[in-house]
């Protein structure tokens, strides 16, 4: 970043000096590259439904004195909008987890690990559940301390769910849920909200179907 070249010196050098232009700028990049989708939630964002959360939680950053908190590689671009509240998602994370705690460490799924959309399982029903097999307790903790089973959150994603399936309460016929999938596995740049979630139960509602 070409405010990080020309800051990296400085003794103020932290994010809170990072001026409104260039965190703009930023929060316009992390919108993008998630495809419109908050990283914690999968609920469509925008550069002004969102913002600039820290993986790496700032607390920890500055005790680390590491420029974390500067780091392109630890923003995410997350609901709520600046100054309000959300019971789910980057709020109720707060500074969680701490580096020094390798419990804690062990126990969160990163939205930016690679293995991330296959470690939770959706339903029908909107829920989530860690998967099966390894690291089933990181995604359980992780669904916790995120309120990812939030009963709001819950509702928009049943809600999205029954479009796709049933839209305007009709039930899709099996090839137009196949090509609906379809759809969805080769949408590029922005991503309809909660695409993941929509995958796997068109996936899971497609193996049932055909009895697999």
């Amino acid at each position: 970043m070409q405010w990080t070249n020309v800051t990296k010196d400085l003794p103020n050098f932290n994010y809170e000096s990072i001026d409104q232009d260039t965190r703009e700028a930023v929060l316009k990049a992390l919108v993008k590259e998630q495809g419109g989708l908050c990283a914690y939630t999968g609920r469509s964002i925008t550069a002004k439904t969102c913002h600039i959360e820290h993986v790496l939680a700032q607390t920890h950053c500055k005790k680390r004195g590491l420029h974390e908190d500067v780091s392109y590689y630890n923003m995410v671009a997350c609901v709520p909008k600046p100054n309000t509240t959300l019971a789910y998602g980057a709020i109720p994370k707060k500074s969680w987890p701490d580096p020094d705690k390798p419990d804690q460490v062990d126990k969160f799924v990163s939205p930016l690990s690679d293995d991330c959309e296959r470690r939770f399982v959706f339903r029908y029903s909107g829920k989530v559940h860690p998967a099966e097999g390894g690291g089933k307790e990181a995604a359980a903790e992780t669904i916790k301390k995120l309120c990812l089973d939030n009963a709001a959150l819950i509702r928009l994603r049943q809600s999205a769910i029954l479009s796709a399936l049933s839209p305007k309460g009709k039930p899709l016929p099996l090839s137009h849920v196949k090509q609906r999938l379809r759809q969805l596995e080769t949408q590029t740049g922005e991503q309809e909200e909660f695409c993941f979630v929509l995958k796997q139960v068109l996936r899971q509602h497609i193996a049932s179907r055909e009895g697999k």
